[in-house]
């Protein structure tokens, strides 16, 4: 009998045990639950900074392809410019060679007068 009440004891020891034991357990199974739940909500952010930082890539190189683009439009519209300046200038050039030839002409053709006038007058 005595072994019985030693032997109760003892199991009731026991089941206090497993129950402090228990409890422990599920604290270190909530903090666990905690700490992956966290994990999870870190590397969900960390995967949608990544996503946001490739469509910022994403929109840099359009916007650079853009630029680029736009870059090379005003360049090939200012070599048409330069070039029609060019021309122009060239024109003009063309002009004043033609009208001080003209105006060498006229001044051989007076002096070619003025000599004809003055063997007359002599």
């Amino acid at each position: 009998q005595e072994r019985a009440v030693q032997l109760e004891s003892q199991l009731e020891e026991d089941r206090f045990k497993l129950k402090d034991l228990q409890t422990k357990l599920n604290v270190q199974d909530e903090n666990f639950k905690l700490k992956e739940s966290g994990q999870e909500e870190a590397n969900q952010k960390i995967q949608d900074l990544q996503s946001e930082l490739e469509n910022l890539k994403i929109q840099l190189e359009k916007e650079k392809f853009q630029l680029e683009d736009q870059l090379e439009k005003e360049k090939s519209h200012l070599s048409k410019q330069v070039e029609i300046s060019k021309a122009s200038l060239q024109q003009r050039s063309d002009q004043l060679e033609k009208a001080n030839k003209e105006m060498q002409d006229l001044q051989n053709k007076i002096v070619q007068l003025e000599n004809s006038q003055s063997s007359k007058n002599e």
